[in-house]
């Protein structure tokens, strides 16, 4: 994704932010909308994606961050 392509904030539909200061965004507009920051969860594969408490599990099964290592058994050095 381009640093520049704007995306919209999670706590105030009206906001759009370049994806390289929606990190520092996101801390300002959470404190200006704790009521809607209680509702909210971050992903914990990416801070920058907030979603709805009640669906996180889901974006976290799905989300493009994740990185899954999967270790080979047979090519694992032993343990002396």
């Amino acid at each position: 994704m381009d640093p520049d392509d704007k995306v919209q904030c999670p706590y105030d539909p009206s906001h759009f932010v370049s994806e390289s200061r929606m990190q520092y965004h996101l801390a300002q507009c959470k404190k200006k909308n704790p009521k809607k920051a209680k509702e909210m969860a971050s992903c914990k594969y990416n801070a920058r994606h907030v979603v709805p408490r009640e669906t996180l599990q889901k974006h976290e099964a799905i989300c493009q961050d994740k990185i899954v290592i999967n270790k080979d058994k047979r090519t694992e050095e032993p343990k002396a």
